[in-house]
């Protein structure tokens, strides 16, 4: 249950008002607990907004949970009872309620990574799966049916010359990563297949046989993607990513949906052809600009592209679920308008998209074939190097395994958080100083505030529970606890997962100013056993909220 929800139904009811095109928003300090724009009822009474807020804060009524309302110009700001409300939003902790969502019924795939089997996952796309599984997390956490999707791209050039590679220059050694042996390969393979004719014909005949359905060359393409994607799944894996289907691109092609699509479009009179018969859209006729409109279906050929197999698998992801969510780098944006321009053409709903820009880097744009690369599984090292260096500094107490462990925690939650913190379209460097600050707007800071928190629970043994707070700074915690779901819905409402570490990061500020300010384990009683109260909530919130942004809790740190 969310008890924000029933602070502003009683809120409503006080005044005697109805809707849910009311929207209320956080009053300013002092001045209550939510406010009430009048405007929109200021219409329908026909008087100023001001007047509306006056007149409804004279007929207001107590509720349970709301003890008054005052009119601040077109304002009606409303106070909670603090004791009453208190008691709701720290029972329902408790229980669980306040972080257990509210169903849907509504099945959600979420499309993320994704990227091309050819090595190792690098850090320029690293944030595609970090934003993608904190969404799934997010939307999960608010109550819908979520499953995770890879699609594999295991058709064409690429895939092939993976499996070409692995045939000509070995297989992988007992103990060695596949995807880092063989990104080698690919990389050997593509040099060929640029300065050996002969080479370069093997190749291509491949990848003709490849696409006409080859039994062989097909289960060797499937053989090295599959080595290939159990590297990149065990470095995803390390992040607490866990996928739940790989959907392979050959599987569309080879069930005949690509051909439907074809056949479609072309019963919508909406392809034309090129001078060499390559077919194609001119998205100018739906509105996109440029030099070169053209979005092509198929090559000369006959055979398809890409982008066909997209427009099918998206048909075919329609069909298993109500919302689809698209996770893809800002570089894939005019094959995203163009698949939803196909998929509106074709009469089938469009997918959600969350673009996101890429991590910089000083080398500059990485490319897996000519070699420059800075692997995310070499990221991940450095940060937990760079963690346990800190934890050492900080905790010498602690045994070498502890050490090993915590640093392991804070490293892994450090690229987490660094990465999701930044809203997913803005440019973004990777800089260690803000990825381990233990002060700042860091996973080691949230996971310090929550370790701290454990800390005093642990000391305080058993205790009375006593569900009422007193101070300005316990009810400003409590209310931050309180605005949980909301937050979650929101996020998820607008897929902005950064609204996540944003709230976490409040959070723990706003711990840490109750902890400086009000003693805990020293207080008398009835007080000590309120603000143990208080702070054994806070925990249960905070771990949720932290697990569902991918961070792991910590008890001792």
């Amino acid at each position: 249950m969310n008890p924000m929800d029933i602070l502003r139904k009683e809120a409503l009811d006080s005044v005697g008002e109805r809707g849910n095109e009311l929207h209320f928003q956080p009053a300013p300090e002092g001045k209550g607990d939510m406010a009430l724009p009048c405007f929109a009822i200021a219409k329908r009474s026909g008087k100023g907004p001001a007047e509306t807020a006056a007149h409804m804060a004279e007929g207001f009524k107590r509720t349970e949970h709301i003890e008054r309302a005052v009119a601040y110009g077109p304002y009606l700001n409303f106070f909670a009872d603090r004791e009453s409300f208190s008691e709701l939003v720290l029972r329902e902790i408790e229980s669980g309620g306040l972080m257990r969502p509210d169903e849907k019924g509504m099945k959600v795939i979420v499309e993320h990574t994704s990227a091309n089997p050819t090595g190792p996952l690098h850090v320029g796309r690293a944030r595609n799966p970090i934003i993608g599984d904190t969404v799934a997390r997010i939307m999960r956490r608010a109550g819908y049916d979520v499953e995770t999707e890879y699609y594999v791209d295991d058709m064409g050039k690429q895939a092939v010359m993976v499996a070409w590679g692995i045939e000509h220059f070995g297989r992988a050694k007992e103990g060695e990563r596949a995807d880092r042996v063989y990104v080698g390969h690919y990389r050997r393979a593509n040099e060929l297949m640029e300065a050996n004719e002969e080479a370069a014909g093997e190749i291509s005949s491949w990848i003709r046989r490849y696409e006409n359905g080859d039994k062989e060359i097909r289960e060797r393409v499937r053989d090295a993607v599959n080595q290939m994607m159990s590297g990149i799944l065990d470095s995803l894996e390390r992040l607490d990513i866990h996928l739940d289907t790989l959907a392979y691109e050959s599987d569309i092609v080879f069930s005949g949906s690509v051909e439907e699509v074809i056949g479609s479009l072309k019963g919508k009179g909406v392809l034309k052809a090129d001078e060499n018969g390559a077919l194609y859209i001119d998205l100018a006729d739906y509105g996109v600009k440029g030099r070169d409109t053209r979005f092509f279906i198929t090559r000369s050929d006959g055979t398809t592209l890409y982008s066909t197999r997209d427009v099918a698998y998206h048909i075919n992801k329609e069909m298993r679920s109500d919302i689809m969510v698209d996770v893809l780098g800002e570089d894939h944006r005019l094959q995203s308008k163009a698949v939803s321009i196909l998929l509106d053409i074709l009469g089938h709903r469009k997918p959600e998209v969350l673009f996101y820009a890429f991590v910089g880097l000083p080398e500059g744009r990485m490319s897996t074939r000519k070699g420059r690369v800075v692997y995310l599984d070499d990221l991940l090292d450095e940060a937990v190097s760079r963690a346990y260096q800190e934890v050492k500094k900080r905790r010498s107490d602690l045994d070498e395994k502890e050490m090993r462990r915590v640093a392991e925690a804070v490293g892994i939650s450090a690229v987490r958080y660094g990465i999701i913190r930044v809203q997913p379209e803005k440019r973004m460097t990777f800089r260690w100083e803000d990825a381990l600050n233990f002060e700042g707007d860091s996973a080691p800071f949230i996971q310090y505030s929550y370790a701290r928190a454990s800390s005093i629970i642990r000391k305080a043994g058993d205790f009375e529970r006593k569900h009422s707070v007193g101070s300005d700074g316990e009810w400003r915690l409590l209310m931050h606890m309180a605005a949980f779901q909301d937050m979650i819905e929101e996020s998820a409402a607008k897929m902005r997962p950064q609204i996540l570490p944003a709230y976490l990061r409040d959070m723990a500020s706003i711990f840490n100013d109750f902890y400086r300010d009000f003693p805990v384990l020293s207080a008398p009683e009835p007080l000590r056993s309120t603000r143990l109260t208080l702070v054994d909530a806070w925990r249960s919130v905070m771990r949720e909220g932290m697990v569902t942004a991918g961070l792991r809790p910590l008890e001792r740190m």
